[in-house]
């Protein structure tokens, strides 16, 4: 599973994110678990942004083409 930190650092189409850490306990990442995903809150140049991470078994090739269709409107 992925477990990030706030030392984690990801880089997407050239810009670098971090993760938020949680309003209440400021030691780890700001993350939503839910049934299917956890959301984290990331952060590049003060701007924030959601990062779903899904649980293995709801990862398919479905949410790549589903994701690729609504990314016109992001």
């Amino acid at each position: 599973m992925f477990n990030p930190t706030l030392d984690t650092r990801l880089t997407i189409d050239g810009y670098s994110y971090t993760f938020a850490p949680h309003p209440v306990v400021p030691s780890i990442p700001w993350g939503q678990e839910g049934r299917h995903a956890i959301v984290f809150r990331i952060e590049s140049h003060s701007e924030a942004f959601a990062l779903k991470v899904f649980r293995p078994a709801f990862r398919h090739e479905g949410l790549i083409d589903a994701a690729n269709g609504i990314s016109l409107y992001h």
